[in-house]
C-alpha cells in the first residue's frame, strides 16, 4: 500500500487525516506526515482508533 492509499484508508476507516508523504517531495513516497495538533483526548482517540485497525 503505497502512501498516498494509506493515508485514504487511514481517514476512511479511522477518519483521521494524515498527508501522505511524496507532498513533500519524492524523497517522501511511503512515509506519512502527522500533525498533533488536538487536544490530548482527541489524540487518545485516534490512537485507540488505529489500534483497531486491520489490513
Amino acid at each position: 500500500m503505497d502512501d498516498v492509499t494509506f493515508s485514504n484508508y487511514l481517514l476512511d476507516k479511522v477518519g483521521v487525516l494524515v498527508i501522505p508523504g511524496r507532498a513533500f517531495g519524492d524523497a517522501g513516497r511511503g512515509y506519512i506526515r502527522i500533525a498533533v495538533t488536538q487536544d490530548m483526548a482527541t489524540l487518545a482517540a485516534a490512537v485507540r482508533a488505529f489500534e483497531k485497525l486491520t489490513f
